[in-house]
Formats: C-alpha cells, sequence, structure tokens
C-alpha cells in the first residue's frame, strides 16, 4: 500500500474556469495526483453554460470525499474575465488564514511533483514571493518559458525566457531577470495581496499577471523562477471559445488592456505607446488584410479614449 502524499496546510490552489470542464477535471486530477496535496482547491467559475458546475461537483461528489483536499466550486454567475474571475478564490483561500496561494490555468497539467517544488522554493527563499514555474508546451515538449517573460514599456515587446529549451537542458540554465510570472502558473505569497491587494479587475482579459507583477515589484518584491516545478500548458482553449462569441474580441482585450495598463504604470509613455500601437497595428493588419480585426483595434482605442468598457468587462 502506498502512503498517502502530504497536505500542506499551508496552501491554497485557485482554478478559473469557463466552459472547460474538461481541461479543469484533468487539471484538477493532476494536482490531486501529486507528491503534496494542497489544503484547498477553488475553482471559480466564470457563468459557464456547458454545465460545468454541476459536472464539478458531482465529480467531487464522486472522487474526492475520501481526499485530504477540499475542493470547492465558487459560481461567479457570468463570464468576469480573469482578475475579477479568480479574485474570489484568492479571497476565501486568504479567510482560510492559507499563507500560499498557486494560481493555475485551467488547461494546464502540473507535475506530480511542482507544488512541492514550489513550497520547497519559496520557503527556502522568503524574499522570493511571486514564483513561477517551468511552462512547457503540450504539442511538442519544448519550453514555452522559464517563469515569466520580459516586458519592453517603450515597443510593448513580450520575450518569453529560455523559451524553446528543451526539458533535459533546463538544469544548466541560469535564471533571467522578469518582469512578470506567466499567469499559468503563479504561486504568491498570501502577504502580498494583504500589501499590495488582489488582481486588478480594470483588466477584463490580458495584463493581470504584468500589472499584479509590476505593482509587487514597486513594494521590493522579488520574482523568482522554480526550476523543477513542470506545468504543461495545452494553451489557447479558452481564448478559441472566446472568439467563438464575439469574433475579434481577444485583439480588442489585447489592446485595451496595453494601454489601460500603461497609463496607469507609465503614464508619462502613453502619448507615444497610443500612437505606435495604433499606427503599427492598423497598418500590420491592413497590410495582411485582416479589415476584421483592424474594426476591433479601433474600437478599443476609441472605447480607451471615452473610458467605455473600463470596468473588466467583456464587450
Amino acid at each position: 500500500m502506498h502512503d498517502r502524499p502530504c497536505c500542506d496546510e499551508e496552501c491554497g490552489v485557485v482554478i478559473l474556469n469557463w466552459n472547460g470542464h474538461a481541461e479543469t477535471l484533468a487539471c484538477l486530477a493532476a494536482v490531486l495526483a501529486g507528491t503534496c496535496l494542497p489544503a484547498d482547491i477553488v475553482i471559480c467559475d466564470n457563468g459557464s453554460t456547458d454545465g460545468s458546475v454541476g459536472i464539478f461537483n458531482a465529480y467531487i461528489a464522486a472522487h474526492v470525499v475520501d481526499s485530504p483536499v477540499r475542493v470547492t466550486v465558487l459560481d461567479n454567475g457570468g463570464n468576469r474575465g480573469y482578475a475579477a474571475g479568480i479574485n474570489p478564490g484568492i479571497r476565501k483561500l486568504l479567510e482560510a488564514g492559507r499563507r500560499y496561494v498557486w494560481i493555475l490555468n485551467n488547461d494546464t497539467i502540473p507535475d506530480r511533483r511542482s507544488l512541492e517544488a514550489l513550497l520547497a522554493c519559496s520557503r527556502g527563499c522568503p524574499e522570493a514571493a511571486v514564483v513561477g514555474s517551468t511552462i512547457v508546451r503540450y504539442d511538442d515538449g519544448r519550453v514555452e518559458t522559464a517563469g515569466g517573460f520580459r516586458y519592453d514599456k517603450w515597443t510593448t515587446k513580450i520575450t518569453p525566457l529560455h523559451a524553446e529549451a528543451r526539458i533535459e537542458d533546463i538544469p544548466g540554465l541560469s535564471p533571467l531577470p522578469m518582469d512578470y510570472i506567466y499567469g499559468c502558473s503563479m504561486f504568491i505569497a498570501a502577504d502580498i495581496f494583504r500589501t499590495i491587494g488582489l488582481f486588478n479587475e480594470k483588466f477584463f482579459l490580458f495584463y493581470e499577471e504584468l500589472d499584479f507583477c509590476t505593482r509587487a515589484k514597486k513594494h521590493g518584491i522579488r520574482l523568482s523562477w522554480c526550476t523543477e516545478s513542470m506545468v504543461i500548458h495545452m494553451g489557447g482553449r479558452s481564448r478559441k471559445r472566446l472568439e467563438q462569441t464575439a469574433h475579434g474580441i481577444s485583439n480588442y482585450h489585447e489592446n485595451l488592456s496595453n494601454l489601460i495598463y500603461t497609463r496607469d504604470a507609465y503614464p508619462f509613455l502613453l502619448p507615444f505607446v497610443f500612437a505606435k500601437r495604433l499606427v503599427g497595428r492598423v497598418v500590420r493588419l491592413a497590410v495582411a488584410g485582416r479589415w476584421d480585426l483592424v474594426r476591433s483595434v479601433v474600437q478599443a482605442y476609441g472605447d480607451f479614449l471615452s473610458g467605455r468598457n473600463q470596468s473588466g468587462r467583456g464587450r
């Protein structure tokens, strides 16, 4: 008989779901199969219409009754976006007294030792209060990013770290400076939320992690990459479902969120970034014949100027 994995009472997990119950159940099963278990897993559902909430509750009743992990489903009542979607789960874990919050995308499969490694990294280096995992692409097994990304505030270019590296090369890779941790797997000390607040609900989609990490770094909080925490990312499935509801909505929010982030973090750069991105995006899309996406860019800029749609809600 195998010993039960340890259940760490200091840690809780938050997973956001929107019409993706199959991916979420696979992620949940992977967390429950880990060598170290969290005390709580909170699944936040953003108003799914595919029966997700009922499916989760049935799964929990059938498969998690004998587990030391408390699995809870929160119904957000609608698609509130990423930040407003996960914040209720974070609040629940903070109220339960958890010292660490692990935020996972629902389309990820954490390795069995992933949580164990994150806890070891955080406890071994307390100043590393926001920690990212090694994110590995599902399709080809290559590194998507080593913990997080660099962000150039002038060009708004986002660069993944050690992208395309092979798994076997990871032990020899050095940590690189990063501007934000990838939201696929963010391991955050609870005290950080008490210091800087939760995720900014101005953002419906995109730039939530960058905004959060920018605020954290302004308080002297360090970002870190935990090499041994491996998380497979299937990638982009929620975005594809969102595009089916409104064509161009991802492009719209990527542009709107960038403007909101730049205004809040680097207001002196806003006129430059505004003009550069607007002209660059429109010209590039027009040359490619993507007039359908030109409209969503122009709408994002118009809504930003008018102050519409900046409460963290979809179009």
